[in-house]
């Protein structure tokens, strides 16, 4: 479900400064909504505060101006405050009794809700724009209408109701002959089909998604056809037809000039799964070069992952090391782009502002009036700028420290003296020649490598991802250590592991003490312990072990992974550090804590 900017270059100057007589002139609403549009999408919502702001308008411009804000924010992305617009301008369409305006910003709240998971509230707006068009009858909303219930439905796993849904919006597509829907809409069903399993229906919609974008003349859209037939083929296994449809893909996007790659980057995932490393890795070093033309930093570092991958299955550490450092660089660039982006933002409005009121300045015939009022304007905007100058650089300075914290928190969970003993236990499995050994030792080390890789940028994952994880890190020390410990793991009925989030890698730091120090002298087996269960509203958790206790202070002198932790519980902010508890002494260690559900 992509978000497509609807806003185009049209160059017109902003003309007219006084209200309407009336609301029933609907041509000079659409002429100031086109006068606002400008390249960008962040130009034109300028623009639009900026008359918002400063002309004086009718009731209803200033709510046609409020929903396309909303529209536009909804195209960048920003869904809560696009939901916040949204919900402002129905309050004047309500008052108004406008049906088609109503029912359409229902069906977009429906699917802004639906884009941050908030499937009860998506259903409800859409269940109301679905009532409400009963009575407009607008074919081309009830559609939509449907394809969104399917997304919720999707999101919800349910395939069934999802493909009903989808299959209704198609219904109504074809009846209409609205071909460029249609294409879009026979994918979405295709997609659905083979997240089931039923990769012939799966191929049957993909393949009429291509025939409607070939009788379209649309070549972009043909490439990604061919692209999709490829995932399905590779899904089943026909990895020939697989790769002769992502070749297909690549030689159109090749010849039109088109900057997706997602084609190269399949055909190389494809190749890397089949072992064709040398192919794989070309593949990925091309697509590599063109996204750095384009700048695209976000797929750049899934490439850096593959390629990461790839040094650590031919054993160069050398070169692992190089792509990760280089994964960590384009995370920076990341953030500081997005910083510089939102300053420039800032800057332009100011500069929107600062010379509307030098207009506003000329018009004025009294010298005195003007200069008070150019000062009053002038410093407010001033107080204003430095207000929000100051409040981003608060907020910027919070999420660098937070996220200075997560990478070090991430990075503590797997630091390098467990990589080197681990890659060392590996070598001399291979030196006394036990290649079984050494092949589940790696299994184990490459999937948990490649855990930690996958949880870096989440926020959270689900209870049961992080008991695979450390699981996965308790039988890979396990291995290393020749069970010198046991483990065991209780989970209470009453908890469902498959929704539940947590923070990620969270038990793991006291994991690793019991193993790292409290069983380091023990002349006895060792053994861990871990409980979660529910306790009213929350997730408690309980670590046990039977070593020889923990040490308060790090002799290295860094920051104890317990001063880490508590930190992380308290930038969730819901006073989930309180419940902590640690105690210790020589016959073991016992730590508890609860999380918010």
């Amino acid at each position: 479900m992509l978000k497509n900017s609807v806003f185009l270059v049209i160059l017109l100057l902003f003309s007219a400064c006084t209200a309407l007589d009336t609301e029933d002139d609907s041509s000079f609403d659409t002429q100031l909504i086109q006068t606002l549009k400008r390249p960008t999408t962040s130009e034109s919502i300028t623009a639009i505060d900026s008359t918002l702001n400063t002309q004086t308008l009718t009731e209803k411009q200033e709510a046609l101006l409020i929903f396309e804000k909303a529209k536009l924010l909804s195209d960048l992305q920003k869904d809560k405050e696009a939901i916040k617009y949204f919900k402002k301008a129905l309050n004047y369409f309500k008052s108004h009794n406008n049906s088609a305006y109503i029912a359409e910003i229902y069906w977009q709240l429906g699917s802004e809700y639906a884009f941050i998971s908030n499937k009860v509230e998506a259903v409800s707006y859409l269940l109301k724009a679905q009532e409400l068009n009963k009575k407009i009858k607008d074919p081309t909303l009830e559609a939509n209408i449907y394809i969104a219930l399917a997304h919720v439905q999707y999101l919800y796993k349910n395939y069934l109701k999802a493909i009903e849904y989808t299959k209704k919006a198609i219904t109504i597509q074809e009846k209409e002959k609205d071909s460029l829907r249609l294409s879009a809409t026979y994918n979405n069903l295709a997609v659905i089909y083979k997240n089931i399993g039923d990769f012939s229906k799966a191929l049957n919609y993909n393949n009429k998604s291509l025939k409607l974008n070939k009788s379209l003349k649309d070549k972009s859209a043909i490439a990604k056809s061919y692209n999709n037939l490829g995932s399905v083929y590779r899904q089943i296994g026909q990895y020939d037809k697989a790769i002769a449809y992502y070749n297909k893909a690549i030689d159109i996007n090749t010849k039109i000039g088109s900057a997706n790659t997602k084609p190269n980057r399949n055909l190389a995932d494809l190749y890397l799964y089949i072992h064709k490393i040398e192919q794989a890795k070309k593949i990925y070093s091309d697509v590599l070069e063109q996204l750095q033309k384009q700048n695209n930093i976000k797929v750049q570092k899934d490439v850096y992952d593959a390629l990461l991958h790839i040094a650590l299955l031919e054993k160069d550490f050398q070169n692992s090391l190089k792509y990760q450092q280089k994964r960590d660089s384009l995370n920076l660039l990341q953030k500081e782009k997005e910083n510089r982006e939102d300053l420039k933002l800032a800057e332009n409005q100011y500069r929107l502002v600062a010379k509307e009121n030098d207009l506003l300045k000329a018009r004025n015939t009294n010298r005195t009036y003007r200069f008070v009022l150019i000062v009053t304007i002038l410093s407010s905007l001033f107080l204003w700028i430095f207000w929000k100058i100051q409040s981003k650089n608060k907020k910027l300075k919070e999420e660098k420290e937070k996220m200075f914290l997560e990478q070090k928190v991430l990075r503590s969970q797997m630091n390098p003296h467990f990589i080197f003993n681990a890659l060392s236990a590996i070598q001399n499995s291979l030196l006394d020649n036990e290649p079984l050994k050494s092949a589940s030792y790696l299994s184990r080390f490459a999937k948990l490598i490649r855990q930690n890789f996958d949880f870096i940028d989440k926020k959270s994952i689900t209870l049961s991802e992080e008991i695979d994880t450390l699981k996965n890190y308790l039988d890979t020390q396990k291995l290393r250590y020749e069970d010198k410990f046991d483990y065991e793991i209780n989970i209470y009925d009453n908890i469902d592991i498959h929704t539940v989030e947590i923070p990620p890698l969270l038990l793991q730091p006291f994991v690793e003490n019991a193993i790292e120090h409290g069983f380091n002298n023990i002349d006895k087996t060792g053994n861990i312990s871990i409980t979660i269960f529910k306790h009213q509203d929350e997730i408690c958790f309980e670590i046990k072990d039977n070593g020889t206790g923990f040490e308060k202070i790090n002799k290295d002198g860094k920051k104890h992974a317990i001063d880490i932790f508590l930190k992380r519980l308290k930038l969730r902010d819901l006073n989930e550090e309180k419940s902590f508890k640690i105690s210790s002494n020589t016959n073991g260690t016992t730590v508890n804590f609860c999380l918010k559900c």
